[in-house]
């Protein structure tokens, strides 16, 4: 089914429609994330969450592909076993995007047997990949992964300060304001004013468009000094020849883009996102020497991994915060340096200036005293006398020091904050030449050194950003296709990881066949639980239905119908769960716990589990009545039904059993395993030709416990436990003891 609107996704409303449309930029973007699975991006979105994006994607998906969780996985034990499958995989997931993406599979009906095949040669592919590399170099991997995920997505600009974009244009306003410049900075039209033409003035036309050139030349000036930056964008090819006597403006051709206008939102993108875009180009170098299958070379096939080198080397000339490095930028660090220290450099200068001038004043040996000198010059201050008329008083000496130290104080400006050129020259009257104390700063000429400053700071970082953002700006394809490669490969090689932890192997998927049969499998649970605590799980061989003979057990014959017996504790549940995970685990298109296996595909997984506790009369009717409808369904089916005997007397469990494995003898359709303790008075019941299997204890060890072949013994009805303990009593007693455990051993 092709999905072409938000509203034919089942579950979505138009309300939620409306919110991923506006915060993913369009219907089409949104539906590009969900078919991409990017559950991430899509619960970032406020009122939206995590669980309802899941359900938003798989919704989307089961109704592409027509397919859903419930069709084949028909009770709710089963989709806790699914579930359970789930959750070991996702330990090995490093995104929360594979993570997420892993509830997209999920067992598939069999005329889905091509999706399946091709997911059972990816993932064997997988492991083999796994098993290639080492443990070393999957842990590399692993550790990259981890620092990959969605790019971040900002709503607020980076607003640029003292930058105006300028245009003559209508058009090219309208084009600014499209591409959202106005977030960034300032954007105007500008349209030189000419004044009104007075017809009847004599005012020649040469006079009048001299003097229009010259007023808009003296409104363009006055208004860029307004800033730091000033972009001109014509709407021609000529500009207005007043820009040329501005150093801050920069002229941009009319076919601007907008790393050129405005770079930070190209640096940005990779300053915001600079760990995972790091650990992509690392990644990135690691995978090319990874082995060649068809995977993998599709993956491959994604990366430009030139470009992504080049992307490595850019981002060392950035910082996370998006400015330029200063080692390779020295101007720019040298700049950034005279404005961080310029308040702090002044005000140390115009202190330094009058203790130099009181310490040298106060130690000369003039006619009069020192204290008196600077008395005067105090005094010259509050009464603003002239410094020629105060020259006459004072010795020469004394105005010389004074005049000196406010000279050696710019000199350590200029010398502190690493001017040169024009910016030395605005030091000079920093210091006002007077003879006063407390002599202060002239703070009109320190105002215009730092705007000066600020102005060639604005301008350098902005022509530095600007070539940047030009190389940046031919990689963003790549990093972003780069990076939704290593998130489709990270659910790619958790299931290798996964299948070669576990062992597992492809089966063998058969449409024209009703069955499941292994050799060697392993319960996944069980494995789980081996890895925690060290435990030793023992693998077993068997079958049901009619699967390729080669995985025919000694005294196979196709049956469709078992019944498993055996003692507790024996494994009975553990085999029909190892039924289970092979078939779900197999129809999902996964390599499956088991040496060799096969399955004849089924469109129904029905799993019960035990009852827990005595069922009223309610749940043995609800049990009934979901067997009634099981029995008759048409569909290929697969039941597993653990101990079915708790949901009501023993008496009565024994003919219920029974009445429920002829009706599924009938249906060609069925293969069921249903374990029981109540084999033998079952086997009483039954008219059909069904096939009794058992899981024999070899008997109990010292302390009671079970020594069992876990292993089922196919046509065999296994002994139950109680029938082991006494008969053990009876062999370690003597005399009225064991005369008694004998005459109850007789009862069995």
């Amino acid at each position: 089914m092709s999905i072409e609107k938000l509203s034919e996704i089942p579950g979505v409303g138009a309300k939620i429609a409306e919110k991923l449309a506006e915060a993913l930029g369009s219907e089409e973007l949104a539906l590009a994330a969900i078919t991409n699975a990017d559950v991430a991006v899509i619960a970032d979105i406020p009122g939206i969450g995590h669980a309802k994006a899941v359900r938003i994607v798989r919704s989307f998906y089961e109704s592409k592909e027509g397919v859903s969780l419930e069709l084949v996985l028909r009770t709710q034990d089963a989709i806790e076993i699914y579930e359970h499958i789930l959750n070991i995989i996702r330990s090995y997931t490093k995104t929360d995007y594979a993570s997420d993406k892993l509830s997209l599979y999920f067992p598939l009906p069999s005329t889905k047997l091509e999706v399946m095949e091709e997911r059972t040669s990816r993932f064997s592919e997988a492991k083999r990949l796994v098993e290639k590399i080492g443990n070393e170099k999957v842990q590399a991997i692993s550790k990259l992964l981890a620092g990959i995920h969605s790019l971040k997505r900002w709503s607020q600009k980076r607003q640029v300060r003292g930058r105006i974009v300028l245009t003559d244009s209508e058009d090219v306003l309208k084009e600014l304001e499209r591409n959202h410049v106005s977030q960034y900075c300032t954007v105007r039209q500008f349209t030189p004013g000419t004044g009104p033409v007075d017809e009847e003035t004599s005012l020649s036309e040469d006079r009048r468009r001299g003097e229009e050139e010259e007023t808009a030349a003296g409104g363009i000036i006055d208004f860029a000094k307004g800033y730091d930056v000033v972009l001109f964008i014509p709407s021609g090819t000529s500009h207005p020849s007043a820009f040329d006597q501005i150093d801050n403006v920069e002229l941009i051709k009319r076919e601007w883009t907008i790393d050129q206008v405005v770079p930070e939102s190209i640096i940005d993108f990779y300053s915001v996102n600079m760990d995972v875009i790091k650990a992509i180009c690392e990644l990135s170098e690691i995978f090319k020497s990874l082995p060649d299958e068809a995977a993998m070379k599709q993956f491959k096939s994604s990366l430009n991994f030139e470009a992504l080198g080049q992307v490595k080397l850019l981002l060392g000339s950035i910082t996370e915060k998006g400015e330029a490095v200063e080692q390779a930028y020295p101007e720019l660090g040298r700049l950034r340096k005279a404005i961080k220290n310029f308040n702090s450099v002044v005000n140390d200068v115009e202190s330094w200036v009058n203790d130099e001038i009181k310490k040298r004043v106060g130690e000369s040996s003039v006619t009069i005293r020192g204290e008196q000198v600077i008395n005067i010059l105090m005094a010259a201050r509050d009464e603003a006398i002239p410094p020629e008329e105060l020259n006459r008083y004072l010795p020469s000496e004394v105005v010389q020091t004074v005049t000196e130290a406010i000279t050696k104080g710019e000199e350590n400006i200029v010398k502190r904050l690493g001017l040169k050129g024009d910016e030395e020259s605005l030091v000079e009257g920093v210091v006002p030449r007077k003879v006063a104390l407390p002599i202060e700063v002239d703070r009109r000429r320190v105002k215009e050194l730092e705007d000066l400053l600020r102005k060639e700071y604005a301008i350098n970082e902005y022509r530095e950003l600007k070539n940047l953002a030009g190389k940046f700006i031919k990689y963003m394809d790549a990093v972003r296709n780069a990076l939704q490669t290593y998130l489709e490969f990270d659910l790619f090689f958790a299931i290798g990881q996964f299948a070669n932890n576990y062992h597992l192997q492809a089966p063998k998927l058969v449409k024209d066949k009703l069955g499941a049969g292994f050799k060697g499998g392993v319960n996944i649970f069980l494995k789980e639980e081996e890895f925690k605590k060290h435990l030793e799980t023992k693998p077993i061989n068997y079958i049901v239905g009619n699967v390729p003979t080669e995985l025919q057990t000694k005294g196979a014959k196709g049956e469709k119908v078992v019944l498993l017996s055996g003692a507790n504790s024996g494994g009975k549940t553990c085999c029909i769960q190892t039924i289970a995970h092979i078939i779900i685990m197999g129809q999902m298109g996964l390599p499956v716990p088991a040496d060799d296996a096969s399955i004849g595909l089924f469109d129904e997984l029905h799993f019960f589990s035990k009852s827990k506790g005595v069922a009223d009369a309610g749940a043995f009717e609800t049990t009934l009545r979901t067997f009634a409808k099981v029995i008759h369904s048409q569909k290929k089916k697969m039941i597993l039904v653990d101990e079915l005997e708790s949901i009501t007397e023993p008496g009565a469990a024994a003919k219920v059993i029974g009445g429920v494995l002829e009706k599924l003898c009938e249906n060609p359709n069925t293969c069921a395993v249903f374990v029981s303790h109540l084999a033998e008075e079952i086997s009483k019941t039954v008219k059909a030709q069904i096939r009794i299997d058992g899981i024999e204890a070899r008997g109990l060890d010292q302390n009671l416990n079970l020594v069992v072949d876990r292993n089922p013994i196919l046509n065999h009805l296994a002994k139950s436990m109680p029938q082991l303990i006494i008969t053990r009593l009876s062999a370690l007693s003597k005399g009225d003891e064991k005369e008694t455990y004998e005459h109850i051993l007789m009862k069995f």
